[in-house]
C-alpha cells in the first residue's frame, strides 16, 4: 500500500514524551509511516521502540546528532509527504489529513499552519497568531515576526530530501532549512489552524542554550543570515522589504553577540546597515541616552560593567 504522508521523529532521552508524539499522529485517517530516529538514549528509549509494532526504528549507539538522524530518515521515507515531529512535542486530532487535503487540492509544495505553545507544567494552550498568507515566503524566515514553526508545515518529500538538514548549523538547521526551502520558490499554502504543539518544559533545548552553547547558535543564525543574505544578492533578489527584515533580524543578533563579542557584534551592525542603508537604530529609555552620548560600542561596554555588578537598566 502506498503511504500518503511520512512523520519523522528525531528522540534523544524523550521517553517520557515519545509515545504522546507518536500517539498524536494515529488519529488520521490517510496512510501514514512514522520513523523515529533514537540518538543513541539511556533512558531506555530503544528498549521500549523495540517492542512498538508499526513503528520503524533507526536506533543507533553513538550520539550523532539530531540533523544526522533527520537525514537518515528523510531518505528512507516512502510517503508523498513529509512531516517532521520533535519527540516532545505533539499535533492536533485529524491535522495531517487537513493538511493532506491542501496539499493534493493545490499541489503545494509546503502547507503552513500555525504552532501553538502547551505549557507542560500547566497542562495550558496558548494560541499563537495564524501563519500566513504571506506575500513572501522568505521574507518572512529572514526576519523576526512570527514565521510558524517547521514541525506545524507539511512537505512534499522530493523538497524535503533535497534539502538535508547541516550539521554545521545543529542550533539553527531548522530556519537554514526553511531559508533553503524559500530559495526555491515553493509553492506554498496556508490552512489556519493549529498544525502542532510546541512544548515548553524546563528541559527543552533552545530554552536551555547557555555559556558557549548560546555564543555557538547566536553566530551559527549570523552566518546563515549572511549566506542567505549574500546569495539573494548574487541572485538580484534581496527586495527592499527582504532586507529590511534581515536588517531587523541582524540588530537582534548584534545585541546578543554584543554580551560576549563586542566587535563582532560591531561588525554586524555595520553589515546591517550596507544591507539596509535605511535602517534606524531606535533604543529607549536610559540605553538611548547612552547610545547618544557614547555610540554603540561604548553603549555595549557601559552596558558590561553593568551585567558584572548585576546592575539593571531599562
Amino acid at each position: 500500500m502506498s503511504v500518503d504522508v511520512s512523520i519523522i521523529i528525531p528522540t534523544f532521552n524523550r521517553l517520557w514524551s515519545l509515545p504522546r508524539a507518536i500517539e498524536s499522529c494515529l488519529s488520521n485517517q490517510c496512510s501514514i509511516e512514522i520513523i523515529v530516529i533514537d540518538d543513541a538514549s539511556t533512558d531506555g528509549t530503544a528498549e521500549w521502540l523495540k517492542t512498538q509494532k508499526n513503528i520503524i526504528s533507526i536506533i543507533h549507539p553513538y550520539n550523532l546528532g539530531q540533523t544526522w538522524g533527520i537525514n537518515q530518515a528523510a531518505q528512507i521515507a516512502q510517503g508523498r509527504y513529509i512531516k517532521k515531529l520533535d519527540s516532545d512535542d505533539f499535533i492536533p486530532d485529524g491535522i495531517i489529513d487537513q493538511q493532506l487535503e491542501v496539499a493534493e487540492r493545490d499541489q503545494s509544495d509546503i502547507v503552513i499552519s500555525r504552532s501553538d505553545l502547551y505549557y507542560e507544567d500547566q497542562g495550558k494552550v496558548v494560541q499563537c497568531p495564524d501563519a500566513g498568507p504571506w506575500e513572501d515566503f522568505l521574507e518572512i524566515q529572514l526576519g523576526i515576526q512570527y514565521g510558524s514553526h517547521i514541525n506545524a508545515m507539511l512537505f512534499k518529500r522530493e523538497i524535503f530530501q533535497n534539502i538535508p538538514h547541516r550539521p554545521d548549523y545543529s542550533y539553527r538547521d531548522d530556519r537554514l532549512v526553511l531559508l533553503e526551502m524559500g530559495m526555491l520558490q515553493p509553492k506554498i499554502s496556508y490552512i489556519n489552524i493549529c498544525g502542532h504543539y510546541w512544548v515548553q518544559h524546563s528541559s527543552q533545548m533552545q530554552a536551555n542554550y547557555a555559556g558557549m552553547q548560546s555564543v555557538v547558535a547566536n553566530f551559527q543564525h549570523l552566518k546563515l543570515l549572511k549566506l542567505i543574505t549574500e546569495e539573494l544578492k548574487r541572485r538580484n533578489q534581496l527586495t527592499t522589504q527582504r532586507a529590511k527584515a534581515v536588517s531587523e533580524n541582524l540588530w537582534r543578533l548584534s545585541n546578543l553577540i554584543a554580551i560576549t563579542h563586542l566587535q563582532e557584534a560591531k561588525y554586524t551592525v555595520d553589515y546591517l546597515k550596507q544591507i539596509n542603508p535605511q535602517f534606524k537604530i531606535q533604543i529607549k529609555g536610559i540605553k538611548g541616552l547612552l547610545f547618544k552620548i557614547f555610540g554603540y560600542e561604548g553603549l555595549n561596554r557601559i552596558l558590561y560593567i553593568f551585567r558584572t555588578f548585576k546592575i539593571l537598566i531599562k
